[in-house]
């Protein structure tokens, strides 16, 4: 779920002419399109091409200031940005980006939000490139929407350098983690450690089967 702040800033942000190339991305994205039901930290606004991260960061600070929000410039460079916005003792963080598309961003009342096949390849790579609690989460969500082989299949087609066995090792450092930590984001630890396992026994059985098209991917 969004805070009152994040529902806000999503509003104000999504409706700048500066924002236009823009589309939600991350955990708020997979919130706001329901796929997940989790706090998070940050809103996420991802464009396809580098330049139009500085175009929107100086006018999203300027609507934000402008609606009695402070904002704090944290990171800046040319493919990303980071604000932190407070407000009536919230805070939330603002993440502006470039990341490429494999699909055409689906248009709302409060601006576009990634497509849902691209949150899900997004949300594979990052699970298999950080592993952090929110990713298991997320991962469980989606893997109740594909099967395994598709999300394999639209993480490959985003980054060449995914690998299967990558994935299992990912979903196997769920083990390693303290249950409690996973306490603000699922009341059923038990069905979550069930079915990331299950995901990571698929792809490991897969992988003991020998190559095949879908073991490269």
């Amino acid at each position: 779920m969004l805070t009152d702040l994040q529902v806000r800033v999503r509003h104000i942000v999504g409706q700048l002419p500066e924002s236009e190339q823009f589309a939600l991305s991350g955990g708020a994205a997979l919130v706001v399109s329901g796929i997940v039901h989790r706090p998070t930290n940050d809103l996420d606004f991802f464009a396809a091409y580098p330049h139009q991260v500085g175009e929107l960061l100086d006018a999203a600070q300027a609507a934000l200031e402008g609606a009695d929000m402070e904002v704090t410039r944290i990171a800046e460079g040319p493919t990303f940005a980071r604000l932190r916005v407070s407000s009536g003792g919230d805070t939330t963080y603002l993440d502006l980006a470039s990341d490429y598309r494999l699909k055409a961003p689906v248009a709302t009342d409060e601006g576009f939000v990634l497509a849902e096949d691209e949150l899900a390849a997004d949300k594979v790579l990052a699970l298999t490139d950080r592993a952090e609690v929110r990713d298991f989460v997320d991962f469980e969500r989606l893997a109740a929407r594909y099967d395994i082989d598709s999300l394999c299949e639209l993480a490959a087609s985003k980054d060449g350098g995914f690998r299967r066995e990558h994935l299992a090792g990912a979903l196997a450092h769920f083990d390693k983690i303290t249950p409690t930590m996973f306490d603000a984001y699922t009341d059923d630890y038990e069905a979550l450690r069930h079915h990331i396992a299950t995901a990571r026994n698929s792809l490991q059985a897969s992988a003991r089967e020998g190559p095949s098209l879908s073991n490269w991917l």
